[in-house]
């Protein structure tokens, strides 16, 4: 027996309003995955997500009532100078920067031009920071194209032209997904690029950041079929020949609904793979400097 039912999630928001029509003794739902602030009733239960980056905290007390009836208080709090740090907790922070700082603050490269990182943005067309992580994978893999979920490239902001550190790199994408490489037909291209923009005109994280094509995007178009004229290294993408594309693993193993990966022939996999930061990382540095643009890759008709 106990006093309250609290969910942890991370799903969307429309799926924790099912969970909660599903299970509705659930009192709280203290969801993830929409980066920014959500808070909603469903039928009885409180569902919260406090968005990303660490600007807002959200603070639920729940407290049971006789004759068993949950009190809910709620706030949401703006992360900001205003709060002070608490002592011990930045003690230890401090020391871990003492001894990765000079490490971090390694310059690895220059930029000409400011880096869009701006999430809504590459989560719904092409930016200069998705072409520049997208050409570092392709050329890694030495492959024909690269697609990259939007999702996995970080910052939410943009980077000012001039040096580019070890920080900014692991800040642009902080996980440890690695390069993989498979060979697919040219349908299975079309199929992952239409899943990709699937969500359109909502952003999201599984749009792809591509390398090595173009393409064009009717927004308004019924989802599965709204990639035309892809163009593969100037070409016209043939359904029936064979590429090889070079990917995240999180994409090779389904993530973000990119599923049909799963059973392609995989050249690169997962374990032999390249960390995407240490990819990007010697790509910049191989260049000592970047200047990526926009270059109509991604052309989506709203």
């Amino acid at each position: 027996q106990v006093d309250a039912i609290v969910a942890l999630t991370h799903l969307s928001f429309s799926e924790d309003r099912r969970l909660a029509e599903r299970f509705p003794e659930i009192d709280v739902i203290v969801g993830g995955h929409e980066h920014y602030p959500i808070t909603a009733i469903q039928n009885r239960t409180l569902i919260s997500k406090s968005g990303s980056d660490a600007k807002f905290v959200a603070r639920i007390d729940i407290n049971r009532r006789p004759p068993g009836a949950v009190e809910r208080f709620y706030e949401l709090i703006p992360i900001t100078s205003a709060l002070k740090d608490e002592p011990r907790t930045a003690a230890v922070v401090a020391s871990y920067l003492a001894k990765l700082g000079i490490e971090l603050d390694a310059v690895v490269g220059r930029t000409r031009i400011a880096l869009d990182g701006i999430a809504q943005r590459l989560r719904s067309g092409e930016t200069n920071l998705g072409n520049l992580v997208a050409d570092a994978i392709r050329a890694e893999a030495q492959a024909d194209v690269a697609i990259v979920n939007a999702g996995g490239i970080r910052g939410d902001r943009v980077r000012a032209a001039g040096p580019i550190s070890r920080r900014d790199v692991l800040e642009i994408h902080p996980f440890s997904n690695s390069v993989c490489k498979v060979v697919v037909s040219g349908r299975v291209v079309l199929q992952a690029l239409n899943s990709g923009v699937s969500r359109l005109p909502a952003a999201a994280g599984q749009f792809p950041q591509v390398s090595g094509l173009t393409m064009r995007v009717d927004a308004n178009a019924s989802p599965g079929s709204r990639v035309r004229d892809v163009r593969v290294l100037g070409q016209p993408l043939d359904l029936d020949r064979e590429y090889t594309v070079a990917l995240p693993d999180f994409m090779l193993l389904g993530g973000d609904g990119y599923t049909m990966f799963a059973s392609q022939q995989v050249l690169v996999g997962p374990e032999s793979g390249k960390r995407m930061a240490q990819v990007l990382e010697e790509y910049i540095a191989a260049r000592r400097e970047v200047g990526p643009s926009t270059e109509g890759r991604i052309e989506v008709l709203r």
